[in-house]
């Protein structure tokens, strides 16, 4: 039996189309293909592809357009508070800098001195700002009086914190209170006798007597103002470290010497307090915080640096070496400008009335004063050679005092060496 396969494969061999059979049948399907078009979904692959590459470049389109506005709104956002810095009242971004930086600042504010020192810092800035206008020649009348007002109330809103804190930590608020009298020191010293910036100057002269009228009221413990003194200690050396290498060699030595007093006042309220006596001891150390706070004004503010003498602002605290050196001066003047007086009036020994009893003191006891001070200096016993010296001192202010009564026109260099001993005797005081 045939295979079909096989007879089936050579009966379609020999089949062929003539050339018109193929011509009519190609006409047919070309027909039929223009009057049956293929939905658009079935057009094929490449379309298919199109479609979604047009889709994923609306989509990087979006993504970029995204993109670059969320890092314009960054920049914003980055650049124009940290412009807002350095405006000044009446520049377009200084109400960003007032309402909106400083406003964030305080929600990072986590204690209630750090609130006090804070609210410090934006009166001094206000300050700041209107001594920039001023030697600017900008400051304005009302932008003065506004300013004014801005430092009478932000003193004001000092003031209050401290109160507040008062209640719940003595300590802190004495600590507080110390920060804001030392910078309205150095806010009082750098306007002096300001006359284009009164009403400013007078608001901080307000809030200078209100703030040493209340800075009696309660004094920190020894513990917490000793911890404050040492950490402001290591912030003062670190600023110090900083700005050395700016600093002229005039400037450096002088801020070593405060350094250095400062140190030695520390030592002196750790004795204190190691002999029972707190009071005293709590004493020198507020006196060390604050002039440590006024150091570091005078190192970071260039406006201070400037403007102010590092001399008025921390006032050379004489060593007891020191101190009776300028005794000694003071003594050898007095001694040599008597003995001249006397050798040219024969008559002046005669008479009572020109040789005073406080003279014959001066000549007899001064000098075994400054021999008792030389004496326990070198012992080491700075306690009794203090003790001398101050005697000495009071003596020598005595004599200088009569001296002045007795003359109407006193001479020039009777009131320098007054100012002198005066000198000493703040000085003493600090001991």
């Amino acid at each position: 039996m045939k295979s079909f396969n096989k007879e089936f494969a050579k009966y379609t061999g020999r089949t062929r189309l003539t050339a018109s059979e193929r011509r009519e049948l190609r006409e047919r399907i070309l027909t039929y293909m223009e009057y049956h078009p293929l939905p658009k979904s079935e057009h094929g692959i490449s379309e298919s592809i199109s479609a979604k590459t047009r889709s994923f470049s609306r989509a990087q389109t979006i993504f970029a357009r995204i993109a670059v506005g969320a890092f314009a709104f960054l920049f914003v956002i980055v650049s124009v508070p940290i412009a807002a810095e350095r405006s000044k009242p009446g520049d377009v971004l200084y109400p960003v800098k007032t309402r909106i930086n400083e406003s964030i600042q305080a929600q990072f504010i986590d204690s209630p001195y750090e609130k006090v020192v804070f609210e410090t810092e934006l009166m001094d800035r206000r300050i700041a700002e209107a001594r920039l206008l001023a030697k600017e020649g900008k400051l304005t009348e009302e932008q003065e009086a506004q300013i004014a007002e801005s430092v009478k109330n932000q003193a004001g809103a000092v003031q209050r914190s401290i109160s507040d804190l008062r209640a719940s930590d003595a300590d802190e608020a004495a600590l507080a209170a110390i920060t804001f009298k030392s910078s309205l020191e150095v806010q009082s010293a750098l306007f002096g006798d300001a006359v284009d910036t009164d009403d400013i100057a007078n608001a901080v002269r307000e809030a200078k007597v209100t703030a040493d009228a209340e800075s009696g009221t309660t004094t920190p413990s020894y513990n917490s103002l000793a911890a404050r003194v040492e950490e402001s200690t290591t912030r003062v050396f670190e600023f110090f470290a900083s700005v050395e290498s700016a600093a002229t060699a005039e400037e450096e030595e002088k801020i070593e010497r405060r350094l250095s007093d400062i140190q030695r006042t520390i030592e002196a309220a750790h004795k204190a307090h190691d002999d029972g006596e707190d009071v005293e001891a709590v004493a020198l150390l507020s006196g060390a915080l604050g002039d440590i706070q006024k150091l570091i004004s005078f190192m970071t503010d260039i406006d201070v640096r400037e403007n102010v003498s590092l001399d008025t602002l921390v006032p050379i605290i004489l060593t007891p070496e020191e101190r009776l050196a300028l005794v000694a001066d003071e003594f050898y003047t007095i001694e040599s400008e008597w003995g001249t007086a006397t050798t040219t009036d024969s008559d002046v020994s005669d008479d009572p009335i020109a040789v005073p009893e406080i003279v014959t003191i001066i000549l007899d006891d001064v000098p075994a004063l400054m021999q008792t001070a030389s004496s326990s200096l070198a012992g080491g016993d700075t306690e009794s050679a203090d003790v001398a010296i101050d005697l000495a001192i009071a003596l020598i202010v005595e004599f200088k005092l009569i001296e002045s009564e007795k003359s109407e026109d006193p001479p020039v260099e009777e009131e320098g060496a007054e100012a002198g001993v005066n000198e000493s005797e703040t000085s003493a005081s600090s001991f």
